[in-house]
């Protein structure tokens, strides 16, 4: 049984293209295997802690190996209580529209509560950064309105797909499949097409997720 989590980035909620796609995935993964639970957290509808100097200075206590101040444990404890919740999760489903050639500020803010030292990452000066999050599983939903490509060659201009998966194997999720839904400036029946054909591979990545996880189960 899996615990996943659905991260809602686009503040369109029925009416983004991202945001349908990754809901055909969900319903595939759910249908084909099972899972203990679904949460989903619309980051536009969430009160995130600042990053602020509190959370930088009580970072650097952990990697220093020193004792919190009250203001800095205060501040951790707000950060840490998301992510903590992120972290319980077993598999991730992002829904991303491209925003300024990058991903949308709420994201990055969410990003950088959640991404701790001593909770989802390491770092020794023998050994460097280690992350922490392994046999996790993530998948990604983008959508842009021009076309740009997955990788392993990202266009120049694309600084939405390669960071989300630089931050992802940062914090050690290797396990990464991607659904692109692009371009949505596009005439009707041409974006109408592109949705059919992502729609299509949401419905075949979910279902070898599920028998993914199910071999894993047994």
């Amino acid at each position: 049984m899996s615990h996943l989590l659905y991260i809602e980035a686009s503040p369109g909620e029925l009416n983004s293209h991202s945001s349908q796609v990754a809901s055909r995935y969900i319903e595939s993964r759910t249908q084909s295997g099972p899972v203990t639970s679904v949460q989903r957290l619309n980051l536009w509808e969430e009160t995130l802690p600042a990053f602020d100097r509190k959370v930088i200075e009580a970072k650097f206590a952990v990697l220093r190996k020193k004792e919190f101040s009250t203001d800095q444990l205060e501040a951790w404890t707000k950060v840490k209580r998301f992510a903590d919740e992120f972290c319980s999760a077993d598999e991730y489903v992002l829904s991303v529209p491209m925003w300024n050639f990058s991903v949308p500020y709420v994201l990055k803010h969410y990003i950088d509560v959640i991404t701790l030292a001593d909770v989802n990452w390491i770092w020794s000066p023998e050994s460097g950064y280690k992350g922490l999050l392994k046999d996790k599983s993530a998948t990604l939903i983008y959508s842009s309105a021009s076309d740009y490509p997955l990788g392993p060659d990202y266009h120049p201009h694309d600084f939405q797909k390669p960071y989300l998966r630089k931050w992802l194997n940062f914090i050690g999720v290797e396990d990464i499949q991607e659904i692109n839904v692009a371009p949505t400036l596009a005439a009707p029946d041409t974006l109408a097409s592109v949705k059919a054909n992502a729609t299509e591979v949401a419905q075949q990545l979910g279902q070898s997720a599920a028998a993914l996880h199910g071999q894993h189960a047994s």
